[in-house]
């Protein structure tokens, strides 16, 4: 039997395809839930799935095995097409985790109570959790496969240690790949609306989590902290403490802060030790609570948190609004539109630990689909609606407007006359490449159309298109030769200084970055500006600090003698290429635009490559 994982977030929430397998099965205890053995405690049916065909209760082993390869436990029966079938996903775990400071204190209190009271604020947020997994499930029917809504067979598997021993509340809802349909019929659910919908899911349970808590303990606060909303209080040496598992991933990469969910995934599956049985819980939680005294935090602390001054009433409808506001922020800094389910995650996010849960955050943002001036509807994207504001649309537009008066303003124009009015050899060279391209071997007809367009009548701006993994660097090297020889200053620009040194090398041109020629051209070049330069240089060396005296440059990186190259421009964002357009237009250089349509895209918010490629001359 293999358990295999499909993990696709390290965090609050994450979802996995199982294999045939019987993991959590035999993780739980077949009898209820006994603090004094060991193991964690049985798997129980959750949600309406279960109820309607019948399913009720602890799940047993046997049940969980006949489930997990498609066979009614009791009758046989196949519940869906593929039952038994090795390669079929069958079960879908999605895992609810609880912030540290929650399971800290659900392991460190001394008072039964107050551990009652907050695993129930957790599983009550694991309930709504489980309605909108309801909601969002599918399965085909007749013969077009059309989709019918359904209810999932869930079960719901609650462990409170992490692989370290350490207090880690959490729950893995597994729902299996069984679909139920009113009149009892099952079949295979579709699972893209889980994968869809899981990062607002994640959001929306962090804000029931907080509401929850706040009704069971209501001076309760919260303080921000990544992804989770930590109970504020409960010191961080102490929640380090007991994160055995991320101090082992920090020791193997101490760069772990700034790596990629992607490879911290890789990391963590890379350094996770064997499963080990788990003791028992009235032993563990001996041993956290003295370790928890001996870090100075014992149940004094404890009771000292969670009675602190009564916080003020909350403005629901203010707070929602500020966190709507916050999301719309902070998604138009990334991206030039977006989902529904983006502004519900978003909002969640801004929303989380000040009074509201996540169904009201929901209801927000479908009131504020219908009614608000602040978005604009935009029409269907890989099936879902999307959205975006008249500022992004206002802003694109002036972009794109202000490439095309430059594309229309004649710049740089390359000429037999004035090629041959240099009077050097390299002019004459290109003088003659130029005459005779119609006859160059070396270009086929569309290289040599590009060339002539591009150096002869284009203006300002100039768009160089080429389907992906075409080869571009002949035709920029031509046209780097020819602008050299007619007195230009040349330079290539590419996305990282790799890619820019490789271009430049194969078209013998200087070249740097994106970034680095935005941050040369952005800088303050005044005599101010150079005094201080020269002062802070100064003072780091005689600290100590040596970092080499560079010169402060006054001299304008670009002026009407500059022609840049930018390859791979289809992946320069909204805002950088209007920064860019900006420098070349103050002043008076060229820049050629060359990239991919349909290659890789921009990382921050817009396309404009693609939008200039369509309305300007290419």
């Amino acid at each position: 039997m293999s358990y295999c994982w499909f993990v696709f977030l390290l965090g609050i929430i994450s979802i996995a395809a199982l294999g045939v397998t019987d993991y959590h099965a035999r993780e739980a205890q077949e009898d209820y839930y006994d603090p004094s053995r060991s193991g964690e405690r049985p798997g129980t049916f959750i949600g309406r799935g279960a109820r309607l065909i019948g399913f009720k209760g602890i799940i047993s082993r046997r049940q969980h095995r006949k489930l997990i390869r498609g066979f009614h436990p009791t009758t046989g029966l196949r519940m869906r097409k593929s039952a038994g079938r090795r390669k079929q996903d069958t079960a879908y775990d999605i895992v609810l985790s609880a912030p540290k400071s929650l399971s800290v204190l659900w392991g460190l209190t001394t008072d039964p109570r107050i551990r009652r009271k907050l695993e129930r604020a957790f599983m009550v947020s694991v309930r709504k959790t489980v309605r909108r997994i309801e909601a969002a499930t599918f399965t085909r029917v007749g013969r077009k496969g059309d989709p019918v809504a359904a209810l999932p067979l869930i079960a719901c598997y609650v462990h409170t240690t992490s692989r370290a021993g350490d207090p880690q509340i959490h729950v893995h809802l597994v729902v299996f790949n069984i679909a139920a349909r009113p009149g009892g019929k099952t079949g295979t659910l579709l699972s893209r609306p889980y994968y869809v919908r899981k990062m607002a899911w994640g959001a929306l349970f962090r804000c029931d989590l907080t509401r929850s808590l706040r009704r069971e303990f209501p001076r309760i606060e919260f303080a921000a902290s990544g992804f989770a909303a930590e109970i504020a209080g409960v010191l961080d040496g102490v929640m380090r403490h007991f994160s055995r598992r991320r101090r082992d991933m920090e020791a193997a990469a101490p760069t772990l802060a700034s790596m990629t969910a992607a490879a911290k995934e890789v990391l963590a599956l890379k350094t996770r030790p064997a499963k080990q049985p788990a003791a028992p819980l009235t032993e563990l939680l001996e041993t956290w609570q003295r370790e928890g005294r001996r870090l100075g935090f014992g149940q004094p602390q404890i009771d000292a948190l969670l009675q602190r001054s009564r916080t003020q009433s909350v403005d629901k409808s203010r707070v929602l609004q500020a966190a709507f506001d916050a999301a719309l922020e902070q998604l138009t800094e990334r991206q030039s539109h977006f989902t529904s389910l983006e502004m519900v995650r978003f909002t969640a996010q801004a929303a989380t630990g000040r009074g509201v849960s996540g169904r009201q955050v929901e209801r927000f943002v479908e009131q504020q689909i219908k009614q608000s001036h602040q978005l604009v509807r935009l029409g269907q994207f890989k099936g879902q609606v999307r959205f975006s504001t008249p500022t992004v649309l206002a802003e694109e537009q002036r972009l794109v407007d202000r490439a095309a008066q430059l594309a229309d303003r004649p710049s740089h124009t390359v000429t037999s006359l004035g090629l041959a009015a240099r009077l050097s050899i390299d002019s004459l060279s290109a003088f003659r490449r130029w005459t005779m391209l119609d006859r160059d071997k070396s270009l086929n007809a569309e290289e040599r159309t590009a060339v002539r367009s591009i150096a002869a009548k284009s203006g300002q701006v100039a768009i160089l298109t080429a389907a992906a993994g075409t080869p571009k660097a002949e035709t920029l090297g031509r046209l780097a030769e020819l602008y050299r020889a007619a007195g230009k200053n040349v330079l290539v620009v590419g996305q990282n200084p790799a890619g820019g040194r490789r271009l430049g090398d194969a078209t013998d041109t200087p070249a740097t970055s994106l970034a680095t020629l935005l941050h040369l051209a952005d800088r303050d070049r005044s005599l101010v500006a150079g005094v201080k330069h020269a002062a802070k240089q100064l003072v780091r060396e005689a600290a100590g600090r040596y970092i080499g005296l560079r010169p402060f440059r006054r001299q304008p990186l670009l002026d009407g003698k500059t022609v840049l190259i930018v390859d791979d421009a289809q992946r320069i964002s909204t805002q950088d290429m209007a920064r860019l357009l900006k420098h070349v237009e103050r002043a008076g250089a060229k820049i050629i635009l060359a990239g991919n349509i349909d290659g890789l895209q921009a990382i921050d918010r817009g396309v404009p490559f693609a939008a200039f490629a369509r309305r300007l001359p290419t």
